[in-house]
């Protein structure tokens, strides 16, 4: 059996060292997720829609069909990958991509590229679907929603 990563032993520790057979194709990926250490997430789908939102919960908005070049973004997130934290304090991005029938994806921890999250959370801001529930308008009349995310001010 193969495995899409590398299993080294040393001593009674097993190490997995993820190599890029973890990332799913272009053709297969069907959304590229980025979680910023403050808290805010922007999910990009094939289709160029998506979601962003800050928390867990219900505390999300959905992104237009269109907003969003997915090629671009998917090749602009595995070019970060090259960039690995490397100072803890420092601001990051987890990076996911995410294949159809998936229940987890690994996330890969790098340096924050500012200037991308500014476009794609701009794109997100501006692009918001109407809310379909009425239920959850009171959630969406807090002030984050027009003060952040705190990239696009």
């Amino acid at each position: 059996m193969t495995y899409p990563y590398d299993i080294k032993l040393y001593g009674t520790l097993f190490i997995c060292i993820a190599l890029t057979a973890c990332i799913p194709s272009k053709r297969l990926c069907r959304a590229v997720i980025l979680r910023v250490e403050n808290g805010w997430q922007l999910t990009v789908r094939k289709d160029g829609s998506g979601s962003y939102g800050f928390g867990t919960g219900m505390r999300y908005k959905e992104i237009k069909k269109g907003t969003f070049d997915f090629t671009d973004v998917y090749d602009k997130a595995q070019q970060m990958l090259d960039k690995p934290l490397t100072n803890a304090e420092a601001p990051y991005i987890a990076i996911s991509f995410w294949q159809a029938k998936q229940s987890g994806a690994e996330e890969h921890t790098v340096q924050a590229n500012e200037e991308l999250l500014h476009t794609l959370f701009t794109l997100a801001h501006y692009n918001t679907e109407p809310l379909s529930n009425p239920l959850l308008k009171d959630v969406y009349n807090d002030k984050i929603w027009t003060t952040c995310p705190w990239v696009i001010y």
